[in-house]
Formats: structure tokens, C-alpha cells, sequence
């Protein structure tokens, strides 16, 4: 009986995939295979959560040893990002889309003006 429940709830999800795919695009029909990672000055928190059991299956947080003088992030960001990697690849969770969480202490916004111009000018500038 829950088989029968089940194919038949399976056959109207398709129909109805299939009806408003180009609507709202197949993000919203397939398994999203997604993971969160918090970027921090001296850590990482990566977390991926069975949307389904609703349950945290990962949970990782590593901090980073940045006392060697030659470790400075701004100079050498390919160290963070190798050592995100590294823990990706060591909990299996390569391949995966990622939502990056900044903090927003570490971001800065600006606000710029710039000058309109007439469509010779933007011409002449798109030339140069």
C-alpha cells in the first residue's frame, strides 16, 4: 500500500516537474548536493545538512595556525584555500556547491560616483 502511495506521489512530482521546469528552472527539482562554509580570520566552518532527516551530517571546524610570519592571508590566500580543500577532500565533500558565509566585520562597501555620459563619449571611452 505505501508503495502504491509512493509511485503515485513520485508520478505526480514529475508531472508537475515537468509542467513548471521552465518556470522555475531544474535547481528547484534535483537533489541539491549543497554544503555551507564560514570563512574566519583564523578558522573554517564547513557544515552540510540532510535537508530530508533534517539532521547536520558534517560538521567541521579547524582553526588555523597563523603564527609563521610567512602565513599572512592577504599575501598568500592560496593557503586558505588549499587547506579548505584539503578538508573537503578528506570528508568526502568535493564536488559539492558551496554557500560561502563572510563575516560582515570583514567586508567593506564603498560607494562610488561616476559621471554620465553622452553615447559619443562612452564610445570614444569603450575604444580606448
Amino acid at each position: 500500500m505505501n508503495e502504491q502511495i509512493s509511485k503515485i506521489f513520485n508520478n505526480i512530482s514529475r508531472f508537475i516537474s515537468k509542467l513548471f521546469a521552465p518556470a522555475l528552472g531544474k535547481v528547484g527539482f534535483y537533489k541539491e548536493k549543497r554544503i555551507s562554509i564560514e570563512l574566519n580570520k583564523d578558522s573554517v566552518t564547513i557544515c552540510r545538512i540532510d535537508i530530508k532527516k533534517k539532521k547536520i551530517t558534517h560538521l567541521v571546524h579547524r582553526r588555523f595556525e597563523l603564527t609563521d610570519p610567512d602565513i599572512n592571508l592577504k599575501k598568500k590566500p592560496e593557503f586558505y584555500s588549499d587547506k579548505i580543500a584539503e578538508i573537503l577532500a578528506e570528508k568526502k565533500l568535493l564536488g559539492f556547491e558551496a554557500n560561502v558565509i563572510i563575516p560582515t566585520s570583514e567586508v567593506s562597501i564603498k560607494s562610488m560616483s561616476v559621471p554620465i555620459m553622452d553615447q559619443d563619449v562612452m564610445d570614444q571611452q569603450v575604444k580606448n
